[in-house]
């Protein structure tokens, strides 16, 4: 049997199961085997990728998030220093004939 049709063969049954059932029954002559091992080498590669790119997403959406609430809280504290002047001025205006009569008895 050819290496193409072998590989068209395990690619079409896609059934890994099988195939390792096939390896440890050594249903499989030398060059079938070679092929069968290198096909499920690719699979596993093939999850692996999948499982490095979907935990990379994870870290790049988690990072972006962490930034995102650091901008908001960069924000926030912005604006409650500015609340904090207005409520400090807006005292100061309250109580300024308090001021004036200490300062000037």
């Amino acid at each position: 049997m050819s290496q193409r049709p072998f590989l068209e063969q395990l690619e079409l049954h896609d059934n890994e199961l099988d195939v390792r059932e096939n390896i440890a029954k050594g249903v499989y002559g030398s060059e079938s085997l070679a092929l069968a091992q290198e096909w499920l080498r690719r699979k596993e590669s093939g999850r692996t990728a999948v499982a490095s790119a979907a935990r990379d997403s994870r870290e790049e959406r988690m990072a972006i998030a962490a930034e995102a609430a650091a901008v908001a809280a960069r924000a926030a504290a912005k604006w409650a220093m500015y609340a904090a002047i207005i409520a400090t001025a807006a005292m100061a205006i309250a109580i300024k004939d308090h001021i004036l009569v200490l300062l000037f008895p």
